[in-house]
């Protein structure tokens, strides 16, 4: 069995490969005049592969690899920890609404397809939902845990997994440029710590982790069809997921023992 004990480097390593990828891509991007989409793709799977290089070539832990698999194969848990999944939706709900109560109507928009809607589904099942989560939650999260607390770790994954979208910001004709990156960064940090909780409490579940970035990016993604006006969109969301992230902090202070799979 591996040893729990922490260290700070790998994940140090961990941080700069995945960052590494990412911006690599973008120069790609912009020295070869590649359309940066299909190279985004690409990057939304650097933490999952960041993780495997520092385990399997770094650390050279024996099993290591497929103990971080083994995370989306729990999914064995009690049917609340689902249903705390869907705060995702109901907070992409809410965020509409509110926007919606402070006069803020959508604007011009193309036809809302079936077509649209199931390919936001697809993108989002082989971006963030599965190509992420193994590296913050299933390594970088646990293994946090081994020396701090839940919500400091969750706290530190966030802000690290805020800055490591900046090159969203900086690619030539992306949408996200219109967002506030404050919005962005919040919903990273606040978001964490919801994953944080949905993870610890069932047994370092990366299904679980996978299936809550799916449902949270899916949800925005899918308002935004209708032409909600996305900067105020995003701060409304930003702001319910801190009131979400608050409530729970309380009960994410006390250190744990990180999963083995960690």
């Amino acid at each position: 069995m591996q040893s729990a004990t922490f260290k700070a480097w790998p994940l140090v390593v961990f941080v700069a490969i995945a960052y590494g990828i990412v911006w690599l891509l973008l120069g790609v991007s912009q020295l070869f005049g590649i359309p940066f989409m299909p190279l985004l793709i690409i990057g939304s799977w650097s933490p999952n592969i960041a993780a495997f290089i520092v385990i399997g070539l770094v650390l050279r832990e024996k099993g290591g690899i497929r103990a971080l698999f083994a995370g989306w194969a729990k999914w064995k848990f009690p049917v609340v920890w689902y249903l705390a999944a869907l705060s995702a939706l109901a907070l992409a709900v809410l965020a509409l609404v509110a926007v919606s109560v402070f006069g803020v109507l959508p604007g011009p928009h193309s036809p809302v397809t079936l077509g649209a809607i199931l390919t936001i589904v697809a993108i989002e099942i082989v971006t963030g939902a599965t190509g992420e989560e193994l590296g913050w939650r299933g390594f970088l999260q646990l293994r946090l845990q081994r020396r701090l607390s839940p919500l400091s770790s969750a706290l530190i994954v966030g802000a690290v997994w805020a800055c490591f979208h900046a090159p969203l910001w900086l690619a030539p004709g992306q949408v996200w440029a219109s967002l506030p990156f404050w919005s962005f960064g919040l919903v990273c940090v606040s978001s964490s710590v919801v994953f944080a909780w949905l993870v610890n409490g069932t047994g370092g579940s990366m299904a679980i982790a996978s299936l809550y970035h799916f449902l949270m990016n899916a949800g925005m993604n899918v308002v935004l069809l209708f032409g909600v006006p996305a900067p105020k969109f995003y701060a409304a969301f930003a702001i319910l997921f801190t009131l979400l992230a608050a409530a729970l902090a309380p009960f994410m202070t006390a250190r744990r023992k990180a999963s083995a799979a960690a």
